[in-house]
């Protein structure tokens, strides 16, 4: 007489074990993802602190001088933004955020926002 092995053991393919384990796997995919994204660290673009000491100064200038001194590069269309605007900027090792807020005030209907 013949013995018929088992080869899968406890985890036959059809059976309530291997459904487990399939949930578990995914689970534990999910939660892996989820830790990653908690445990973020802050970016090159929120701990950046830059220095600046304009008096009327162009917009158009202020911002060549953030890309002189940082690795950031903005895109701007000249024909629709005013970028001859005169301001004064006087910041002493603040987040480039900071300074664009105050360039970009509510009255010049003018935003910004970041790649990511």
């Amino acid at each position: 007489m013949k013995k018929n092995l088992d080869y899968y053991g406890l985890f036959k393919p059809n059976s309530n074990w291997h459904k487990l384990l399939l949930t578990m796997k995914i689970s534990a995919f999910l939660l892996f993802c989820c830790l990653v994204n908690v445990f973020a660290a802050p970016t090159y673009s929120q701990s950046t602190k830059v220095s600046l000491n304009l008096k009327d100064a162009t917009i158009e200038e202020v911002l060549n001088k953030i890309e002189d001194v940082s690795e950031f590069y903005f895109l701007y269309n000249s024909k629709l933004i005013d970028v001859t605007r005169k301001v004064n900027i006087e910041a002493d090792n603040e987040p480039i955020k900071d300074i664009l807020s105050s360039i970009l005030d509510d009255n010049t209907n003018l935003s910004f926002m970041t790649d990511r």
